[in-house]
């Protein structure tokens, strides 16, 4: 199991005046689906995948398309903006391992995005657990979330 998160809103700890930032990537830190707020930077965590929701198709925006894929583990649910490549891999009951990956608020809703710095790469042995999908940090309005 990986550790809740050490460091949030600053992306990383180097104390610098650069806002946190080590050459331009954020420090990674592991988080559970759960831990993760709009203030959480370098976000690192394993998910399993719930359902893919293909928005775009090839030749539109993102080559292969782009979607909405709804990622958790056992502490919670969040939605991940995939696009080409990545959402190619994202298959129902898979999972997948995300670095370095982005919050986002749109519509003051959160979903992750997989940024310049960020990555994802599947995960052999997937997790076991049952997602919490009552927990589901998309569907909740983070204007009014102090988190």
């Amino acid at each position: 199991d990986w550790p809740t998160p050490t460091q949030e809103g600053n992306g990383g700890t180097d104390g610098g005046s650069n806002g946190g930032l080590n050459g331009g990537m954020a420090t990674e830190t592991s988080f559970k689906v759960g831990d993760v707020t709009r203030r959480s930077a370098g976000v690192s965590l394993k998910a399993k995948v719930v359902r893919v929701c293909v928005q775009g198709r090839a030749g539109e925006e993102h080559e292969g398309g782009y979607g909405d894929v709804l990622i958790g583990d056992e502490t919670g649910c969040i939605l991940l903006l995939a696009a080409g490549a990545e959402l190619g891999m994202l298959t129902p009951g898979s999972s997948v391992l995300l670095r370095n990956v982005s919050i986002e608020v749109l519509h003051q809703r959160m979903r992750l995005t997989i940024g310049r710095w960020g990555s994802m790469e599947p995960l052999e042995p997937g997790l076991t657990c049952e997602v919490n999908l009552e927990n589901d940090l998309s569907s909740r309005d983070v204007a009014s979330d102090d988190s």
